[in-house]
């Protein structure tokens, strides 16, 4: 079971065998569903319609092979789920501008420039960090907020950086920590 959380709604998806059963609830009262419940093959695209769309999105870009997987849209795809007004062009524009910020301190397309300077706006002019007050509110998963807060867990502030540096030329792979 994955549960994705929301600011007004909690989204679990169960997987196996190749399906998915996916539950939307309302926030506070897990009890009572919002009717959008279904058992959904994976590979049927009009099943998805049966969901909140911004889940099918999400949903069907799971399919694709992983390597082709844009990562920083499919959180903003789960964060979207949760809050149906998040606006995806601002968030773009959030993403840009800090590129832009340290595409201007460059010298060269050098790695271990790229990441020096990243480093610097991100962290140091930017303040993004890890919330270690409160490491498991909600917020810290979504990735406008994220963005919006300055502050998020490892993963999402992982991803954040790959967008940023991966528009600078510089590829990155994601790693992962087992028993993290």
């Amino acid at each position: 079971m994955w549960v994705l959380p929301g600011m007004n709604r909690f989204v679990t998806l169960t997987w196996q065998d190749w399906s998915a059963s996916a539950t939307v609830f309302k926030k506070g009262n897990p009890e009572k569903s919002e009717g959008k419940r279904g058992h959904l093959p994976l590979k049927t695209e009009d099943s998805y319609q049966r969901l909140d769309p911004h889940l099918g999105e999400y949903l069907q870009g799971l399919e694709q092979p992983r390597t082709e997987w844009d990562l920083f849209d499919m959180s903003l795809q789960v964060a979207r789920v949760g809050d149906t007004d998040l606006q995806r062009d601002k968030c773009l524009a959030q993403v840009s501008h800090i590129r832009n910020k340290v595409g201007k301190k460059l010298n060269s397309p050098d790695p271990y420039s790229i990441i020096e300077h990243t480093n610097e706006i991100v962290f140091q002019e930017l303040g993004y960090c890890g919330n270690g007050e409160d490491y498991y509110h909600p917020f810290n998963s979504l990735m406008d907020r994220v963005l919006e807060r300055r502050t998020g867990i490892p993963i999402t502030l992982s991803i954040l950086y790959r967008e940023v540096v991966g528009g600078l030329g510089l590829p990155t792979w994601g790693v992962g920590m087992p028993g993290h």
